[in-house]
C-alpha cells in the first residue's frame, strides 16, 4: 500500500498543517502584540526621559552639560535645542556643524502642544527610532527644546527571547498534534480497515460474515450498512439460486428442446432435451458453437438470422443423420430490458418424429387394414353372388361356398381381434398381471395350442429348459407370454417344411430371461428383417400367406410392455431364430 495515498497520511498531514498554521498565526499575533507593547514601553521611557531632562534644564542654564549625563543614564541620544531650534548640545554629536531643526514639523508640534512623539530615522543613530521633543518654558515663555531619540531595535531585542520561545513551543505543539493525529488516525483507519476487510470477504462470497460495529459513529454506521448489505445480498442470491434451480428443473423436465444462441452462433444455454433431439456429443458444454452441437445448415441459419435480424422464424427440419423430424421456432431476445438491440435468439425444438411416425402408421394402418379386409369381403361377396345366382340349389356347391364364407368370416374376425389387441397394447390400455411363472409351463401351454396343427404338418416341436433355471424368479404376465410364444410358433409352422423341427427353449442369466423359437424353414431375406415387426408386413410380396401380418407386431409390443426386447437372426434358406428377452423383474407401469 502507498502510504501517501492513505487516509491516515491525509489526516496526519492535514493535522500537522493545520496545527502549524494555527501556531504560526498565533505566534505572529503574539509577537506583534509584544513588539507593539515593547515599543509603547519604549515610547513611555523616552517621554519620561525627555520630561526628566526638561526638569533639569535650569542646570543647563547654569552652564552644566546635561545631554551627555542624560544619555549615559538612558542610552538614548539627547539633544538640547534653543528656542530657535538650533542645536545647543548633543550627546552623540561632537564635531561638525549643528544644523537648525526649526523646520521640522516635530518642533512645530512641540511648540504647539508641549510634547511631540514620533517615529523616524535618526541620522546620527542610523536606525528607526522613537523621537520625543519636549518644550522647555521659563516664566511661561519658550526657553528651548529637549530632543530624546532611542532606537526601536531596543524593543526588538526585548522580544528576541519571546520569539525563540514561540518557535520552540510552536514546533513542540506541531509535533504533539502530529503524534496525536497519528494515534487517532491509526484507531480510525484500523476500524475502517476492519470494515474494508469484511467488505472484501462479502465481495468474495462469504455472505455469512458479519462485522462488529466499532467507534466512531460513522464507522459503526458503515459496518452496520455492510452487514445489512451482506444479509440482503445473501437473501437475493438465495432467491436467485431458487429461481435458477426452478428454471433449471423446468428446462430439464421439458420434452421440448430449448437453446439460447447469440448472433455469432454460440450456444449460451441448452437443456437436456435439446442435446437429445439434436443428437449432440456428450461432452458438449454451453459456450460452444451451434455447429458443434449439430451441423444442420438450416438450423444454424434460422437461429443466427433470428438473432441478427431480430425477427421470429420457424421451420420443420428433417434430420437425416438422426432420423428425427423437428419443428424449429427461433424468437429474438433483447440484450437488455432498456435496450432494443437484439443479439440473441431463443430456439425451441419440438420433436415431431413420433407424431409423424404415428401419422404415417395411421395412414399405413388404414391402407393395410383396408387391403386385408378387402380380400375376405370380396370373397364373401363373390360367394353370396354365386349362391344367389342359383348355386344355392346345388347342395354340394352351396356347402362349399358357405364353408368359404365361414373361413373368410373367421379370418376377418381374427384380423379385427388382432387389430384391437395391437391397438390396446400400443396405447397402454392393457394391464399386465405379473406373477412368478414357470418357463416349462409357459412353453407347454404355447406348444399345446399348435400341437394339432404341427401334427397335421408333420413337424416336430421340442421344448428345451435350462437345468439351472432359477425357479420362481421370473415375473411376467403368463397369458401374454404364452400369446407371444404361440404367435412365434404359428409363424414357424407356416415357414417350416414337412418333417422339419421347431425348438422352443428358455434360459436365464440372472437379470434377464430369454425364450427362443428356432425353425428350419425358408428363412427371411436380409432386406425384410428390419420390417418384419411392422404391422401388416409380410415377407411374401404376393401376400398369399394366410397370416394377417399382425402377429409379430403383437409379439414385439407384449415384450416391450414387460420392458424387454425382441431379436431375430435369419438368412434366406437357413431357417430363423426369434428371441424374446424379458427382464427378471419388469418395471411396474
Amino acid at each position: 500500500m502507498v502510504f501517501h495515498r492513505t487516509l491516515r497520511f491525509r489526516i496526519v498531514l492535514a493535522s500537522a498543517a493545520l496545527s502549524a498554521l494555527i501556531v504560526t498565526v498565533v505566534s505572529i499575533y503574539v509577537l506583534r502584540d509584544a513588539r507593539d507593547r515593547a515599543i509603547a514601553v519604549l515610547e513611555m521611557r523616552v517621554t519620561e526621559q525627555a520630561e526628566l531632562i526638561a526638569r533639569s534644564f535650569p542646570a543647563r542654564l547654569a552652564g552644566a552639560p546635561i545631554a551627555d549625563v542624560a544619555s549615559q543614564s538612558s542610552g538614548a541620544r539627547v539633544t538640547v535645542l534653543n528656542v530657535e531650534g538650533e542645536i545647543v548640545e548633543d550627546s552623540h554629536s561632537f564635531i561638525g556643524e549643528r544644523p537648525s531643526l526649526a523646520h521640522l514639523p516635530e518642533i512645530a508640534a512641540a511648540l504647539a502642544t508641549g510634547v511631540s512623539l514620533s517615529h523616524g530615522s535618526d541620522p546620527v543613530l542610523g536606525a528607526e527610532s522613537v523621537i520625543v521633543i519636549r518644550l522647555v518654558e521659563a516664566d511661561g515663555e519658550p526657553d528651548g527644546f529637549v530632543r530624546v531619540a532611542l532606537p526601536i531595535s531596543d524593543a526588538d531585542d526585548s522580544i528576541e527571547n519571546l520569539l525563540t520561545t514561540a518557535i520552540v513551543g510552536g514546533v513542540l505543539i506541531v509535533v504533539a498534534a502530529t503524534l496525536f493525529a497519528m494515534f487517532l488516525s491509526a484507531r480510525l483507519t484500523r476500524s475502517i480497515g476492519t470494515v474494508t476487510e469484511g467488505a472484501r470477504l462479502v465481495a468474495a462470497g462469504d455472505l455469512e460474515h458479519r462485522l462488529r460495529p466499532e467507534p466512531p459513529l460513522e464507522v459503526e454506521q458503515l459496518a452496520t450498512a455492510v452487514n445489512e448489505m451482506a444479509a440482503r445480498l445473501s437473501g437475493l442470491i438465495a432467491l436467485e439460486g431458487r429461481e435458477r434451480g426452478r428454471i433449471q428443473s423446468i428446462l430439464s423436465a421439458m420434452s421440448d428442446g430449448v437453446l439460447v444462441v447469440d448472433a455469432d452462433g454460440t450456444v449460451e444455454l441448452a437443456n437436456p432435451a435439446a442435446l437429445e433431439i439434436l443428437d449432440g456429443p456428450a461432452e458438449f458444454e454451453p459456450g460452444g458453437p451451434l455447429y458443434a452441437l449439430n451441423r444442420n445448415y438450416e438450423l444454424n441459419q434460422i437461429a443466427v438470422e433470428s438473432a441478427i435480424a431480430g425477427e421470429s422464424d420457424q421451420a420443420e427440419i428433417d434430420f437425416l443423420d438422426s432420423r428425427r423430424y423437428v419443428r424449429v421456432l427461433a424468437v429474438p431476445l433483447p440484450k437488455e430490458v432498456s435496450d432494443t438491440e437484439v443479439n440473441r435468439s431463443l430456439v425451441l425444438l419440438t420433436d415431431l418424429t413420433e407424431m409423424r411416425r404415428v401419422e404415417t402408421t395411421r395412414r399405413e394402418f388404414v391402407s393395410n387394414a383396408s387391403h386385408e379386409l378387402r380380400t375376405p369381403v370380396a370373397a364373401i361377396s363373390a360367394a353370396v353372388e354365386t349362391l344367389q345366382a342359383g348355386a344355392i340349389d346345388d347342395r354340394e356347391t352351396a356347402r362349399e361356398f358357405l364353408q368359404r364364407m365361414a373361413d373368410d368370416t373367421a379370418r376377418m374376425d381374427s384380423l379385427i381381434a388382432e387389430m384391437l389387441e395391437l391397438s390396446r397394447l400400443e396405447i397402454g390400455l392393457t394391464q399386465l398381471s405379473l406373477s412368478p411363472i414357470d418357463p416349462a409351463t409357459v412353453m407347454k401351454q404355447a406348444t399345446d395350442q399348435i400341437a394339432a396343427q404341427a401334427s397335421r404338418a408333420g413337424i416336430q416341436v421340442v421344448q428345451i429348459v435350462s437345468e439351472d433355471w432359477p425357479a420362481g424368479k421370473f415375473q411376467a404376465d403368463q397369458r401374454r407370454v404364452v400369446e407371444a410364444l404361440t404367435n412365434l410358433l404359428v409363424n414357424a409352422l407356416r415357414a417350416s417344411p414337412k418333417g422339419s423341427r421347431i425348438d422352443v427353449s428358455a434360459s436365464s442369466d440372472g437379470d434377464k430371461v430369454t425364450f427362443q423359437v428356432t425353425d428350419q424353414g425358408r428363412g427371411i431375406d436380409a432386406d425384410h428383417l428390419p420390417h418384419i415387426f411392422e404391422r401388416f408386413y409380410k415377407g411374401d410380396s404376393s401376400r398369399s400367406d394366410a397370416g394377417t401380418g399382425l402377429g409379430l407386431a403383437i409379439v414385439k409390443h407384449i415384450v416391450e410392455a414387460h420392458g424387454g426386447e425382441v431379436e431375430v437372426e435369419s438368412s434366406l434358406g437357413d431357417g430363423a431364430a426369434f428371441r424374446l428377452i424379458f427382464p427378471a423383474s419388469p418395471p411396474v407401469a
